[in-house]
């Protein structure tokens, strides 16, 4: 659950998930190394329609990962004038065991979350 998560996961470089436009939804994984330091790693966005939805391919994760680490989150953003907490979808979506973090780059806003809908909303300081 999402109390249970270490408040030390990293939150997103703007640059990496900010286009400017910020018209569709990019998404990624969050891995945990050996040692516990995290890292987030941005995916292709293989949805049918990456304005309204984001899919992750397990070919994608597995050239992603390197040896020894583990998958503990998905990130992805919402694009400019939708939510800033995750869907009802996005809910149902996330494996068990693993956080799910909406970013909203026009905001700079984060959501964490979890299978069971629990929610951890912060607003971030906006970046200059």
């Amino acid at each position: 659950m999402v109390e249970d998560m270490p408040l030390d996961l990293p939150e997103p470089d703007t640059s990496l998930f900010d286009d400017g436009t910020n018209r569709v939804e990019r998404c990624g994984i969050i891995v945990k190394n050996p040692d516990g330091t995290h890292w987030i790693k941005e995916l292709p966005n293989r949805a049918d329609d990456p304005t309204r939805d984001f899919r992750i391919d397990n070919a994608d994760v597995k050239a992603a990962l390197l040896p020894d680490t583990d998958i503990v989150g998905v990130i992805h953003t919402h694009p400019y004038r939708s939510s800033m907490l995750p869907s009802e979808a996005d809910i149902d979506s996330i494996p068990r065991g693993l956080v799910g973090m909406v970013y909203h780059p026009s905001t700079t806003s984060v959501a964490w979350y979890d299978n069971l809908g629990t929610i951890d909303y912060r607003q971030r300081r906006k970046r200059r």
